[in-house]
């Protein structure tokens, strides 16, 4: 295993932290709704960075720069972030499977960059799709 990728399987997802300034890619498990009511497991991989935003009372900032996978992981996160419009803040609330993942997509970014605790102590978590 290389030392800039990191298994997280308490979070069913790897991240291979990118080179500073750099996007990392983040694979996670997903879990797409199908038409007929079924489920599918899938994976959708998502390059993204994460940001300490100062500015806007110390929330973590994920910007999501490029998505990819399997096409039913990507059509569903496609229509969770056209819901969601540019900008997303998740809350404790976390109505949807989608916030949860995005959130672990933080932590585990987070953990990679040798910051556990950035979690508690910016609980605030804004997403950004930009591509």
């Amino acid at each position: 295993m290389s030392a800039d990728r990191f298994e997280y399987r308490d979070l069913a997802l790897t991240v291979d932290r990118g080179k500073v300034g750099c996007p990392s890619t983040v694979t996670l498990d997903w879990v797409a709704d199908m038409a007929d009511g079924s489920q599918l497991e899938c994976k959708l991989v998502l390059d993204c960075t994460l940001a300490l935003n100062l500015a806007d009372d110390g929330c973590r900032e994920l910007t999501i720069t490029s998505i990819g996978g399997d096409d039913a992981a990507v059509t569903e996160f496609g229509l969770w972030a056209t819901r969601h419009r540019s900008m997303t803040q998740i809350d404790d609330t976390k109505t949807w499977l989608e916030d949860e993942r995005m959130e672990d997509t933080a932590l585990a970014l987070g953990r990679s960059m040798l910051l556990p605790d950035l979690h508690n102590q910016h609980p605030r978590l804004l997403v950004k799709v930009v591509q």
